[in-house]
């Protein structure tokens, strides 16, 4: 053999690991180049496994998604071909094993089989959400708060769940009335807090963003005829807390 073609290892050693470890890998252990490696692989007649090779194929195409015409390519030849037995058999395992889950009703999590908000549009839920609110007269039963009719969030809550206690989803009884941020609670969905923001009235006082009701803090005592004893323009509402500008004790500056 010519002094090129003098390795570090072993025929026998080289034939254990060489179908089941990367050219690359043995040729860094044992400082060989890649080439070497594959002319050693040639001349014991050696090849690497199956599953060495789908190793290599993956690493290989990661990130390079093939053309249109080569996957036509692989189509036509993959076209008629027949699963191995054993892959049939695991196949059919699999199909036997979810037959045994539960589904529908018997599932655990059988909330209906409608999505929960599909329920907001049946008449019979908005009669009974209505006189819910009305017996409560729009006050949070949490935090005694009074809401205004047409609050965004004002919800009816079901005291017994409405997914188990299909006899009382439409007794005024089982009812309470929450406001957005005391319904959210209960669920456990709270909103992410925001940073505070300085109040623009100038006092220095850090303040949420956004108050209870959900409208940004923005209005101030004198446009849109609000200094006048006429209610703010829903136009106005939104948008960003202009400086220089005094805004409503009620909706801005909490020690006003």
């Amino acid at each position: 053999m010519s002094k090129k073609n003098v390795f570090t290892i072993s025929d026998e050693e080289f034939a254990r690991i060489f179908p089941d470890m990367p050219s690359e890998d043995i040729a860094t252990r044992y400082s060989m180049t890649p080439s070497q490696v594959k002319r050693r692989a040639r001349l014991l007649r050696l090849y690497k496994s199956p599953a060495c090779r789908s190793a290599s194929s993956t690493r290989t195409n990661m990130g390079h998604p093939k053309k249109p015409e080569t996957r036509e390519k692989i189509r036509q030849a993959l076209l008629g071909r027949t699963l191995p037995k054993e892959h049939v058999d695991n196949m059919r395992r699999g199909s036997k094993h979810s037959l045994k889950v539960k589904r529908g009703k018997d599932h655990p999590f059988w909330k209906g089989g409608r999505p929960p908000w599909q329920r907001y549009s049946d008449p019979r839920y908005q009669e009974w959400r209505r006189a819910v609110v009305e017996r409560d007269n729009y006050i949070c039963q949490n935090c005694t708060r009074q809401c205004r009719r047409s609050e965004r969030g004002l919800a009816a809550h079901h005291i017994k769940p409405y997914a188990t206690h299909e006899d009382l989803r439409y007794v005024v009884s089982n009812g309470i009335t929450l406001c957005d941020t005391c319904h959210r609670a209960r669920h456990g969905t709270n909103r992410k807090p925001l940073p505070p923001v300085p109040c623009a009235c100038g006092c220095g006082t850090l303040i949420a963003p956004i108050d209870r009701y959900g409208i940004p803090r923005q209005f101030g005592d004198t446009p849109h005829g609000e200094s006048r004893g006429l209610p703010a323009s829903p136009k106005r509402r939104g948008g960003p807390i202009r400086p220089g500008v005094r805004y409503s004790a009620q909706r801005s500056c909490p020690v006003a």
